[in-house]
């Protein structure tokens, strides 16, 4: 049987904050969803939040997305307006609300594979 695939979070189509504090050219940045979709597999996607996640308003078309599929991989994390070169965090927590969207995530899906990527470093 094909899986379905939902990608939630943050970083799911982010390519910037791949790259973090390299400020050289890189050949390619190709985010979760697009290498994916490259890849031929049909996925749904839903934002949530942006990284600072300072709402919570996302939260329910994200639960929906994850609801409709049998795989759901959360992609979370950081980006430089968080972390970067001389700008440490005063802590390791994820930004804003995504913890919060990452524990509703998990408390909906407890009969469905459950995937978190951590994108962070600055």
């Amino acid at each position: 049987k094909k899986q379905s695939i939902a990608i939630i979070g943050p970083n799911g189509n982010a390519t910037n904050t791949m790259q973090g504090n390299y400020k050289g050219t890189a050949p390619y940045l190709i985010s979760p969803l697009i290498g994916l979709q490259k890849m031929g597999v049909s996925v749904t996607y839903a934002e949530g939040c942006d990284v600072s996640c300072g709402s919570t308003k996302g939260f329910s078309e994200a639960l929906k997305t994850a609801k409709s599929a049998d795989i759901v991989i959360a992609v979370v994390g950081l980006d430089e307006g968080q972390e970067s070169e001389g700008r440490d965090r005063s802590s390791i927590d994820l930004p804003g609300n995504q913890g919060q969207l990452l524990q509703q995530l998990h408390q909906q899906n407890t009969s469905r594979s459950f995937i978190v990527v951590l994108m962070s470093g600055g």
